[in-house]
């Protein structure tokens, strides 16, 4: 009896943890999505309109008006909210962004950025450039 007691004790806490692991997929494939669903947009004093995709693959290309020649490409993985910048072609180190989204805008606020350039222009609104 006891033996019994202890086993559904444990496939309850089981069954418990496969819900709320799926829960917390459900928020990743949902900010996921949003992100990889259409290139952004954003407008720099110095640099011009600014476009960043986000690709389903994990990989990412950021295309500068004023360096037409120039892109930068890298990889990067999104838990809930938290972006990483994996890779970066024009730097070394990752970096972290807190990432929210409206229904036409996602905002990236800075946690951890030590790579001067990208730690200028992410931050801060995008705006989603249709197809």
């Amino acid at each position: 009896m006891k033996r019994t007691i202890f086993l559904t004790t444990i496939l309850i806490c089981f069954v418990q943890l496969l819900i709320a692991q799926q829960k917390n997929e459900v928020q990743i494939s949902s900010a996921f999505s949003k992100l990889t669903k259409n290139a952004w947009v954003k407008t720099d004093e110095r640099l011009g309109t600014v476009q960043m995709e986000f690709k389903r693959d994990s990989s990412y290309t950021v295309m500068l008006t004023v360096r037409p020649n120039e892109t930068i490409t890298g990889k990067f993985s999104l838990k809930g909210d938290l972006l990483t910048f994996e890779t970066d072609s024009s730097c070394e180190m990752k970096a972290e962004y807190t990432v929210t989204f409206t229904n036409e805008t996602v905002n990236f606020l800075k946690k951890e950025d030590q790579c001067i350039g990208r730690n200028e222009i992410t931050p801060g609104i995008w705006k989603s450039l249709k197809d």
